[in-house]
């Protein structure tokens, strides 16, 4: 009985090591959306008056007068626009102040990718069960062990896309197969009366 014993617990233990690089893989993926300095510059600009850049959103007419170079106003390149809208100035004349207004109004930025990666970040976190099926690249459980310090992985915006691509068709999979059994239920329910 000793042997069966030993060769039980030793398979829980490998199990329990398996499930431990899991969350190490796990935890280095979540790791990857942030990076240490990430708000450093954020936080040294100063914030501009209350209604410092208004303007951007509501003379149309005197932005297109006052640059010679301006082809669209910013709002209308918010709302309809492509590319790069590109701003320029001397130092000091308020463009990081400008980027920080934006980043702080949110809903005025025009940042997809930014808006997926806090998507995908989001639900990697709350449903860490996910990150095998987002994130099949990068998912790795052998490189990594329990004891050691948990290294973030790099998450480049390709693998962001991808990972909201793959949570998409996993969504969109799940709300055919709740329609599909609803609908089935439905027809089971009306056949019985």
């Amino acid at each position: 009985s000793c042997p069966g014993r030993v060769k039980a617990t030793s398979k829980e233990l490998l199990e329990k090591l398996e499930k431990s690089r899991d969350k190490a893989n796990q935890r280095a993926i979540q790791d990857g959306f942030t990076f240490q300095s990430m708000t450093d510059r954020y936080q040294e600009v100063a914030d501009g008056a209350e209604t410092t850049f208004e303007w951007l959103f509501n003379n149309d007419s005197e932005q297109l007068e006052s640059s010679r170079h301006l082809v669209k106003p910013f709002n209308d390149w918010l709302e309809n626009g492509d590319g790069i809208f590109h701003i320029s100035g001397k130092p000091g004349s308020g463009k990081s102040t400008l980027m920080k207004f934006l980043c702080k109004h949110r809903r005025k930025m025009k940042n997809l990718v930014g808006l997926i990666r806090a998507l995908v970040s989001h639900i990697a976190l709350q449903q860490s069960d996910t990150i095998p099926d987002i994130f099949p690249d990068l998912w790795d459980p052998s490189q990594f062990e329990p004891w050691d310090d948990t290294r973030a992985s790099t998450i480049e915006n390709d693998d962001i896309l991808g990972a909201f691509q793959r949570l998409l068709t996993v969504w969109m999979k799940s709300l055919t197969a709740t329609n599909s059994a609803s609908s089935s239920t439905a027809s089971t329910s009306s056949k019985k009366r």
